[in-house]
């Protein structure tokens, strides 16, 4: 019996298994150290807006010692994160940095920002996290719960009433300030239900990622990017666009993309949705006073812009996977007979 069992541990092929097992590891993980790399562009686009409002801040006050390191810090680190994802640089312990930086910032700062639990729980996510196959899981964890909870609190009679509802409020100031007419009563009253039912569908989509097929996966990207740039669109005080461009990192960190292809979108596309943008005259009142409407809103446009882009090209790869797996199986009971 020992001999019988010698031969099997020594001819075993569990080294030629290793090395599959660590390739298959390292083909995974390909797509998604590419697609970190959207994700910090995008991510450090988010800082820069602190680095806006301090500097109105700092028009009217003076910033302390304590401020002016911290902001000296920030902007370092997104600099030399923003750099290196343009370069596609390695970028591991660039976005650590940032990530630290940022959650300082927050601690003594986050007062005079708004979404400060979202920003840190990112920042928690890039910290914690260590590979990008863990960074991409706890990303779409992070978007379920969002819009499980967003979902739960427009469960309520208000939400409902035509007159009160926020998604109401936001289509008809969206559209004004895209000069469009106003939508029928009818599809008003309807809105609330068909928000409701979006967003419950983006939380099961996130939280049930690995499931979907192709198809299902580029409609939940599609229609996130169009709810969330319908968010940034009115005019201030009424945008959210600071909340929409954190978003946007987020999907590119959840959705697989193609990161060379929608970094290339993104250079495109921003030059004219600001041409657009800038065109809005006006004083916005916006607190905090980050002062940045025009240029935020072009910048959410082509972030959400890009992340489409990118996971088009994963989209029609992975149906072509698909096609071509789908072939080879009607081929072979025909080879067979």
């Amino acid at each position: 019996a020992t001999m019988c069992r010698r031969p099997r541990v020594f001819f075993s092929s569990s080294g030629g298994g290793a090395a599959k097992a660590k390739a298959k590891a390292k083909e995974e993980e390909a797509p998604v150290a590419s697609q970190l790399r959207l994700f910090d562009f995008l991510w450090s686009a988010v800082w820069s807006l602190q680095l806006c409002k301090e500097y109105r801040l700092a028009q009217s006050q003076r910033p302390s010692l304590e401020t002016m390191a911290l902001v000296g810090g920030l902007t370092l680190s997104l600099s030399w994160c923003f750099v290196s994802s343009v370069l596609a640089k390695d970028n591991t312990w660039t976005r650590r940095w940032l990530a630290t930086s940022g959650l300082l910032y927050l601690l003594r700062r986050g007062s005079s920002s708004n979404h400060v639990v979202l920003q840190a729980l990112v920042s928690a996510l890039v910290l914690f996290e260590r590979s990008g196959g863990d960074q991409r899981r706890g990303a779409r964890r992070l978007l379920g719960a969002l819009y499980w909870v967003t979902a739960l609190a427009k469960c309520n009679a208000g939400f409902f009433d035509r007159r009160e509802s926020c998604a109401v409020l936001y289509a008809v100031a969206g559209g004004a300030t895209a000069g469009l007419p106003r939508a029928p009563a009818r599809l008003l009253e309807a809105l609330p239900y068909f928000a409701l039912a979006g967003e419950v569908w983006l939380a099961c989509s996130f939280c049930f990622w690995e499931r979907l097929g192709a198809k299902t996966k580029f409609a939940v990207v599609l229609l996130g990017s169009l709810f969330h740039c319908g968010l940034a669109a009115p005019a201030p005080p009424l945008s959210v666009y600071p909340f929409s461009l954190l978003m946007a990192p987020l999907f590119a960190l959840a959705a697989e993309g193609d990161d060379a292809r929608a970094l290339r979108a993104f250079a495109v596309v921003f030059p004219a949705f600001l041409g657009v943008t800038l065109r809005f005259e006006g004083d916005f009142f916006e607190y905090p006073p980050y002062g940045s409407w025009r240029v935020g809103v072009a910048s959410c446009l082509a972030s959400f812009a890009a992340v489409v882009v990118g996971n088009t090209t994963t989209t029609a790869a992975a149906l072509k996977t698909t096609t071509t797996t789908t072939t080879k199986k009607e081929e072979n009971p025909r080879r067979r007979r």
